[in-house]
């Protein structure tokens, strides 16, 4: 898969990298900065946005109750 890097984005301190998939026709991002792989897409701007904030809530989510967080 071939993509060109086009941006980034922030949610309560969580950096995302966002790169667009030609081939598929649709943007997709992962968390910068951390372990875990967490990764997510979205068709547009705004459905990107609503899934990096989903993803970023619910790794929050597990690292609570992990107790790592």
């Amino acid at each position: 898969m071939r993509t060109v890097p086009t941006n980034s984005m922030n949610y309560k301190g969580f950096e995302a990298e966002i790169r667009y998939d030609p081939r598929d026709q649709i943007f997709v991002g992962r968390l910068v900065g951390h372990r875990a792989l967490i990764s997510f897409h979205g068709e547009t701007d705004t459905a990107l946005r609503l899934a990096f904030e989903i993803a970023v809530e619910e790794y929050i989510t597990d690292l609570s109750e992990q107790g790592t967080h």
